[in-house]
């Protein structure tokens, strides 16, 4: 049974994200809060298969209050979907840059909304199923907190999504990555450039702490490998 959980202060915004969902998932459980605090506190005490919040959340500094609740989500166990109606510009690079699942503008139908929820539980059940297969003995990723990385020992700062490309090319090592399937891995902004920033902050956070680490090698045209000699 799919748990889900919509933050939203318009009830009839939330009354028809919920029926379109319990509609779609006949047995799954939908919660509804209608502001930050009541949002954040279910987010901390229960984990969901998906959180879909509105961006704003009330006046003064929850009004990016979506803002603050994607960012205490670990985007690798739940993805979180933010949608909104306020006319700001670059809400999509700011929803990357918290790693929210992705964003979308207000009026949404309930096609869109539906399609993009499938794809994002397929992330979730792909990313629970995958058993993680670290081939390189200097690489540790602690598999209960994604976000604590070390590499020979030292901590590695790399964010959850970036923890997940890593994943994905030490669980394969000399092996080229095509692009394709790396960018399955970014929240929004599935891009080779958007792959191509992800990648350079991840080689600059393995050489902060060993300026010797070149195991991130490109193959132009093609993708990225996990070099071990």
């Amino acid at each position: 049974m799919y748990k889900f959980a919509i933050i939203e202060d318009d009830a009839p915004t939330s009354k028809a994200f919920s029926a379109h969902l319990t509609a779609t998932w006949h047995n799954c459980k939908v919660d509804v809060f209608e502001n930050f605090n009541d949002g954040l506190s279910a987010i901390r005490a229960t984990e969901y298969d998906l959180i879909i919040s509105d961006l704003n959340l009330g006046p003064g500094s929850e009004r990016l209050g979506g803002f603050k609740l994607a960012r205490g989500v670990d985007a690798s166990k739940t993805p979180f979907l933010i949608v909104s109606g306020l006319d700001l510009p670059n809400l999509r690079e700011f929803s990357e840059v918290v790693e929210a699942w992705d964003y979308m503008q207000k009026p949404i139908s309930s096609e869109d909304l539906i399609r993009e929820v499938r794809r994002a539980l397929a992330f979730r059940n792909e990313a629970k199923a995958m058993a993680l297969s670290i081939r390189d003995p200097r690489l540790d990723i602690d598999v209960l907190r994604k976000d604590i990385v070390r590499w020979n020992g030292k901590r590695v700062n790399l964010s959850i999504t970036q923890v997940r490309l890593v994943e994905e090319l030490a669980s394969n090592v000399n092996k080229t990555i095509p692009y394709d399937t790396l960018t399955e891995h970014l929240p929004s902004g599935r891009t080779k450039n958007t792959l191509r920033v992800h990648i350079t902050k991840i080689k600059e956070a393995f050489t902060d702490v060993d300026p010797t680490f070149v195991c991130i090698q490109n193959t132009p045209l093609a993708g990225y490998r996990w070099e071990v000699q």
